[in-house]
C-alpha cells in the first residue's frame, strides 16, 4: 500500500515522508513482532506530528493497515488538527481484502470486522 501511494504522489510531484509505526498488542506472540503500549504509541504519534508541524508540514496521513491502530490514529487526528492547525487524514488500507492475504488465512481461524 505504501509503495502504491508513494508512486502516485511522485507522479503528482508531491513530496512524501514515509515511516512505519504501530500498535500491535494482538500480534505480540508472533516471533519478531514489536509493539508499543497504547499511551506510548499515542505520545509517539503526537510528538512526531508536533515536530513535523514545527517544520511546516501541513498534511499528514495515518495509513492504518489493521484495526488495532485505528482508534489511536483517529484520536490523534482530531487533536493535532486542533493543536497545530494541520490537516491529518486517516486511511484504512483494507489489506485483509487482498486475495494474496486471504490465501494465507487458515480456514476457521479468523474473524472479520469493518470500521465505519
Amino acid at each position: 500500500m505504501c509503495d502504491y501511494i508513494e508512486k502516485e504522489l511522485k507522479a503528482e510531484d508531491i513530496n512524501l515522508l514515509l515511516f512505519p509505526v504501530g500498535l500491535s498488542t494482538e500480534h505480540k506472540e508472533f516471533y519478531g513482532s514489536i509493539t508499543f503500549k497504547t499511551m506510548a504509541y499515542y505520545h509517539m504519534l503526537y510528538d512526531i506530528r508536533e515536530s513535523l508541524a514545527y517544520h511546516s508540514f501541513k498534511k499528514m496521513v495515518f495509513l492504518v493497515c489493521h484495526g488495532g491502530n485505528a482508534p489511536v490514529a483517529n484520536l490523534i487526528s482530531r487533536e493535532v488538527r486542533s493543536d497545530f492547525k494541520v490537516y491529518p487524514f486517516v486511511l484504512n488500507s483494507g489489506i485483509l481484502d487482498h486475495p494474496a492475504v486471504k490465501a494465507t488465512f487458515s480456514k476457521g481461524k479468523y474473524f472479520w470486522f469493518s470500521w465505519w
